[in-house]
């Protein structure tokens, strides 16, 4: 008796949940059903840089995670920004912000890259699928004060993401990005 007491308790609980859970089609409002469309007016002119498409190939007998698959990875990054940041004051921040039209602040001093290396970081930031990828490559606790952490965020096609790193603690294919990315403007010796 007691364990059919408590099967039949368990059978209302489960079709409560199962009747809470269930979505009111009728609840989702005609404005929130309206898509908006934004309006651009353009302020200057711009590069449109194009490549091949990317193709991602699993490895042998690996199925992809389809949320590991960036549907935009044949898209052109719309800006990024990059931040130096750490040893005290000893060494000042470095700040980069860079536009898909090649132009480019490093601290606050303007400048210009050309499409085909605009192209060449794009094809790295899929390289090493930026969007997928983990976003923080940092030890546990807090900064060493000797070690420099970098922060970089991408904006594209109307997503943003941020990865947070430290040295030693970033894989090649990343440092080779933000080596690349420190290139630009960098005031010659």
């Amino acid at each position: 008796m007691r364990l059919r007491l408590k099967s039949l308790w368990m059978l209302v609980l489960v079709a409560g949940v199962l009747t809470a859970c269930a979505a009111d089609p009728a609840a989702v409002t005609e404005e929130a059903a309206q898509p908006s469309t934004p309006t651009l007016e353009p302020t200057r002119p711009v590069i449109v840089v194009t490549r091949p498409p990317v193709t991602l190939t699993p490895l042998p007998g690996e199925v992809p995670d389809e949320e590991l698959i960036d549907p935009d990875i044949d898209l052109v990054f719309d800006r990024l920004q990059l931040v130096r940041t750490g040893r005290g004051d000893e060494i000042p921040p470095i700040q980069i912000v860079l536009n898909q039209d090649g132009t480019y602040t490093r601290d606050g001093v303007p400048g210009t890259i050309s499409p085909e290396e605009v192209a060449a970081i794009d094809a790295l930031l899929d390289e090493i699928s930026f969007f997928t990828m983990d976003a923080s490559m940092l030890p546990a606790g807090p900064p060493d004060g000797v070690s420099f952490r970098y922060a970089l965020t991408v904006s594209r096609a109307g997503a943003e993401r941020s990865v947070q790193s430290q040295d030693g603690f970033m894989p090649q294919p990343y440092l080779d990005l933000l080596t690349r990315l420190f290139e630009i403007g960098q005031p010659q010796a």
